[in-house]
C-alpha cells in the first residue's frame, strides 16, 4: 500500500478531476494559505486514518474516498487511506466470478449465508489487522466513511468495521463516522459488531440522508450514539471541470444478480435496459451504455450488445458503449458527454448531479430514495416494477430539457463541503463537534 505514514500525500489526495470548492473554506474563516493541503488549516496538522472501500471496482466508492481525502487535505489534515477489503490500488484483483458467488449465496437461508461469509472473510481480515493497527496507532483520529458502510449484507461490513473499531478502542484513538449510509435490517451478529462503536472514544457522527438517520437512531436507541446529524455524500461537494452538454443519454448497466441480491427486480433489468435504449434511439437520441466499473456490470453490457434487439441501433450509430472505467477519473470522463443519466447505481446518479447533469434513478435499494429526496427530485426516481419504460424514457427527455435547480444544488454543495470542514475542525480541536445542520428538502 506504499508508505502509510508518509506526511505529504498531496499528490495522492488531490485528484485533478475533483475540484474542491474554496468558498466554503473562506466562509469558515480559513485564510487562503490555510486552504493549501500542505499547510495547517486549523491549527497543527493531524494525522487521520480514513477507512472506506476506496479501491472497489464500483468506482462510486473511489469517488467518495477521493472527495473525502481532498476535502480533509484542504483543511490541513494528513490522510492515510485504508481500504476495508485490503486492496491497494484501483484495478487490484478482486473476487472472481462475483456474480456467481452472489447467486450461490442468495440461494442459501440467511443464517447459513452469514456463517459462510464469516468463515471465508475472517481469515482475510486477520491478515489485514497488523496493517490497520500500525496505521491507527500512528493516527490521531480514525474516520469511517462515506458510503453504505453501515449495512449488514451477510456480515460483510459488520466484520470489517467491527475489526477497525476493536483496534481503535485498544489504541484509544477517537473515531468519527462521516456521511455513511445506514440500512434498516441488521442481524443480531451485525448489531453486536457495529455496536463496538459504543466502546470507542467518539468524535462526530453523521449520516448522508434522512432514512439513514432514522435507521441509525433505531439501531442505537437509548445510547449516547442515538443522534446523528446529516452530511451530504462527499461527492456532491466536489465539482468537475465544465463539460459540454450533448444530446446523449448515458444509460447505466448493473448486473441483474447484484440487483437481485440487494433488491427485487434484477431479473427484469436487462429487458428494461434494451427497451429504454430502443425507445430513446427511436426518438433520435444517441444512447451510450456505461458501468461504474464492476466487472460483472461490464459482462452484462457484453451480453446486451450481443442481443439481437441491440443490433439495429448499433449499426445506425445510435447505440454505443463507454470504455470500462478503471479509475474514478475514467468514470467522470465517461459521463462528460451526457445530457441526462439513467442508472441504478447510486453514485452514477450522485456523480451526474455533482457534474450538473440531470439524472433519473432506477430504484432497487432504499438508498436511492434518500438521495433523490435530499436533492428535492423524488419524481425522477422510478420503480421499474411499477413504471413502464416509456414513462422513464419520457421523464429522461424532460429532465434533459429542464436541468437541475441551481439554488438547491449550490446549497447541497455548500453543505457537503461544510460538513467535511466541520469534521476536520472537530479532529483538530480533539473534541466532538456536530456537523452543520442540514434539513431534508421538501419538493
Amino acid at each position: 500500500m506504499g508508505d502509510p505514514f508518509c506526511t505529504d500525500k498531496s499528490a495522492e489526495i488531490q485528484p485533478p478531476h475533483l475540484v474542491p470548492g474554496t468558498a466554503r473554506a473562506a466562509r469558515a474563516g480559513l485564510t487562503d494559505t490555510a486552504r493549501h493541503p500542505r499547510l495547517a488549516a486549523i491549527g497543527p496538522a493531524s494525522r487521520v486514518a480514513v477507512f472506506n472501500v476506496k479501491y472497489s471496482e464500483n468506482l462510486g466508492d473511489g469517488l467518495i474516498a477521493e472527495a473525502m481525502e481532498a476535502g480533509l487535505a484542504e483543511a490541513g489534515l494528513h490522510v492515510t487511506p485504508l481500504d476495508l477489503a485490503g486492496r491497494d490500488d484501483f484495478g487490484a484483483p478482486t473476487l472472481r466470478n462475483r456474480s456467481l458467488a452472489l447467486a450461490v449465496l442468495r440461494s442459501m437461508p440467511p443464517p447459513l449465508r452469514r456463517k459462510v461469509v464469516e468463515f471465508k472473510l475472517q481469515p482475510r481480515i486477520n491478515t489485514l489487522i497488523p496493517t490497520w493497527r500500525e496505521a491507527i496507532s500512528a493516527a490521531e483520529h480514525v474516520v469511517i466513511g462515506g458510503g453504505q458502510l453501515f449495512q449488514d449484507g451477510d456480515l460483510n461490513f459488520p466484520l470489517k468495521v467491527g475489526a477497525v473499531l476493536d483496534i481503535a478502542r485498544q489504541e484509544r484513538t477517537p473515531v468519527s463516522i462521516h456521511a455513511v449510509g445506514v440500512s434498516a435490517d441488521w442481524s443480531a451478529r451485525g448489531r453486536a459488531l457495529f455496536g463496538r462503536l459504543l466502546e470507542c472514544r467518539i468524535g462526530q457522527v453523521t449520516v448522508r440522508d434522512a432514512a439513514s438517520r432514522q435507521n441509525w437512531a433505531a439501531h442505537f436507541r437509548g445510547t449516547a450514539l442515538e443522534r446523528a446529524d446529516l452530511a451530504p455524500d462527499p461527492v456532491i461537494g466536489f465539482q468537475t471541470p465544465p463539460a459540454p452538454r450533448a444530446d446523449r443519454v448515458l444509460l447505466g448497466v448493473t448486473h441483474p444478480r447484484v440487483l437481485s441480491y440487494h433488491g427485487s427486480h434484477g431479473a427484469a433489468a436487462p429487458q428494461l435496459t434494451l427497451e429504454l435504449a430502443r425507445l430513446l434511439t427511436a426518438r433520435g437520441h444517441a444512447v451510450t451504455l456505461f458501468s461504474n466499473g464492476a466487472r460483472e456490470d461490464e459482462d452484462q453490457i457484453d451480453a446486451l450488445f450481443q442481443n439481437p434487439a441491440a443490433h439495429a441501433p448499433i449499426a445506425e450509430g445510435l447505440l454505443s458503449r463507454a470504455p470500462r472505467p478503471v479509475r474514478p477519473a475514467d468514470l467522470v470522463e465517461n459521463l462528460r458527454p451526457a445530457s441526462v443519466v439513467i442508472a441504478h447505481r447510486l453514485h452514477a446518479n450522485i456523480l451526474a448531479y455533482a457534474m450538473g447533469k440531470p439524472c433519473v434513478g432506477l430504484a432497487w435499494d432504499p438508498k436511492l430514495e434518500g438521495f433523490f429526496k435530499l436533492t428535492a427530485r423524488p419524481e425522477f426516481l422510478f420503480n421499474p416494477d411499477t413504471h413502464p419504460a416509456s414513462e422513464i424514457a419520457r421523464t429522461a427527455e424532460y429532465a434533459a430539457r429542464s436541468g437541475l435547480d441551481p439554488r438547491h444544488r449550490e446549497r447541497l454543495i455548500a453543505s457537503a463541503q461544510d460538513a467535511l470542514l466541520t469534521l476536520a475542525r472537530s479532529i483538530k480541536d480533539h473534541k466532538p463537534t456536530q456537523a452543520h445542520p442540514l434539513q431534508e428538502a421538501t419538493p
